[in-house]
């Protein structure tokens, strides 16, 4: 591989293992506002598949030769940067699933376009695992049905304080 192919592969991988590292702590950070026992379960489910490509993207990384620096698991980073800051600010369930889905769409997108930026042989291992994760992911919190919007701010039972 050429100089150029594989720092190209390093940095679309680090980009990859950010936003999956992100994205476990943004759902995280949902956690701590959600009640209801059969949603908690399910983000946590959706945060354990995020925080498995993590894993998975790093060890490619050093595989290749690369590394991450603590400091940069501590920033917002990817496709969950928004969505995380969103997440933070939101009053109502639906507005944390609302910031979780676009994270998730985002970072769908995110793969399907950068996924070429990978050297052949990774870019179909992270096709068939890490990008079908994605999408099953994605699906998923799809399928969590977002409450009515109701009129009055603050009355909704399912967020903690």
């Amino acid at each position: 591989m050429s100089p150029e192919r594989l720092e190209q592969t390093l940095e679309a991988l680090l980009a990859f293992f950010r936003s999956e590292a992100f994205a476990a702590t943004t759902y995280a950070a949902a956690l701590t506002k959600i009640r209801d026992p059969t949603l908690q379960q399910e983000l946590i489910r959706l945060r354990n598949s995020h925080a498995g490509r993590a894993f998975l993207l790093r060890e490619r990384l050093g595989e290749f030769g690369g590394s991450v620096c603590a400091e940069l698991l501590e920033q917002p980073w990817g496709a969950f940067a928004n969505a995380y800051r969103r997440l933070l600010r939101a009053t109502s369930l639906r507005g944390a699933l609302v910031a979780l889905r676009e994270g998730e769409a985002l970072g769908l997108r995110d793969y399907e376009i950068d996924l070429s930026e990978l050297e052949p042989q990774l870019r179909e291992e992270v096709g068939k695992i890490v990008l079908s994760e994605q999408r099953r992911t994605c699906e998923r919190l799809q399928a969590i049905s977002l409450p009515r919007p109701r009129r009055r701010a603050g009355s909704w039972p399912t967020l903690r304080p």
